[in-house]
Parts: structure tokens; sequence; C-alpha cells
């Protein structure tokens, strides 16, 4: 895979993770407040303390992808849709840029993906806001297990969250981070 096509991968699985952490917290957040038994302000601060690591991430490479284009800067910025128009929007960018620009955002990712890969969770750190949270904080956000909508009964929703917690399962977010590590690290070393 070539550096562009693995950073266009990346920036698509990130965009696609954000559209359906911004769905989550929609749902989560509207039967909290609608007075869910089973769900409290900890879920939504704790889903929206994962959603604000996804953001910052993407917020990172977007970034640095919109510096090293060669686009009109009336284009340099993220629109407000869909996930596939902002996929589209940076894949366009991403196509202006040569293989050793597309290789720096993809080391410059790195940098800010393995500090986080390389802590122990601590939830005392975790908060609403990627710029309030350390390293430790935004891995701990990481580990919160999403709330499935699909379940009947939120409860039952809630009992397989805490399972899969208990069991140490990985998030959805944790192995978005760790394949993303892996495709830009082999994509580097070619």
């Amino acid at each position: 895979m070539t550096k562009d096509e693995c950073l266009k991968k990346i920036a698509r699985d990130f965009l696609i993770a954000q559209a359906g952490l911004e769905y989550e917290e929609r749902i989560i957040t509207n039967r909290n407040f609608a007075g869910s038994l089973f769900l409290s302000n900890s879920d939504v601060t704790n889903l929206r303390a994962k959603k604000a690591v996804i953001d910052s991430l993407i917020q990172t490479f977007a970034k640095e992808i919109f510096s090293l284009s060669k686009k009109k800067e009336q284009e340099k910025y993220l629109p407000i849709g869909t996930a596939e128009e902002k996929i589209r929007r940076l894949e366009s960018h991403i196509s202006t840029l040569s293989d050793g620009e597309c290789g720096n955002v993809l080391t410059k990712l790195l940098n800010e993906i393995n500090p986080i890969l390389d802590v122990e969770a601590n939830s005392e750190n975790r908060r609403d806001h990627a710029e309030y949270m350390d390293d430790s904080g935004k891995r701990s956000a990481l580990k919160v297990h999403s709330f499935n909508d699909g379940w009947f009964f939120t409860f039952l929703s809630k009992l397989v969250q805490k399972i899969q917690e208990t069991i140490g399962m990985k998030t959805s977010e944790e192995k978005l981070l760790e394949h993303s590590v892996q495709e830009a690290e082999s994509s580097l070393s070619l």
C-alpha cells in the first residue's frame, strides 16, 4: 500500500468512527436526559471523552494535510455534514500531496497515537475535552466500550458493556488506533 493510499484509508476509518461516536453520543445523551434508569451522566461523560480523543486525532492530521495541500485556501476545512463528505474532502487534499509529504503526515500521526497506546489507562485523567487529558486519560477514554442501542432493554446493553470492560475486550477505537499504527508503520517502511 502506498503512503497516500494508507493515509486515505486511515482518514476514512477515523471519520467513520467519528460519525459512529456522534450518533452514539446523541442516543446516550437523549436517553439519559429522558431519565433512563441504567444510564447516567458518567456514561455521557465517558462517551464524550472517547469522542474527544478521536476528534483531536482527526484535527491533528487534517490540519497537517491542509497545511501541505496544494488546493485553494477556501477548501482547507472539514465540511459540516456526513462522514462521506468529509472523506471526499480529505481524500482530494491527500491526492495533491507527494509521497514524502504523506510520509510526514503519517509520521506525525504515529507520534500522536503511540504515546496513547504506550501508557496505562487512568480513568481519573479522563475529561470531556482531549486538550485537558494526558495520554493515560486518553487511553482510559478509548477503553470505554460503546453502548449498543440495538438492544431492546437498556439494562441488557449496559450489562454487555460492563462484561466487555471486565474481561478486557478491546474497543473498536483501540483496535482502530492499533491498526492505523500498523498500517502507517508498514507504509513508511516501504
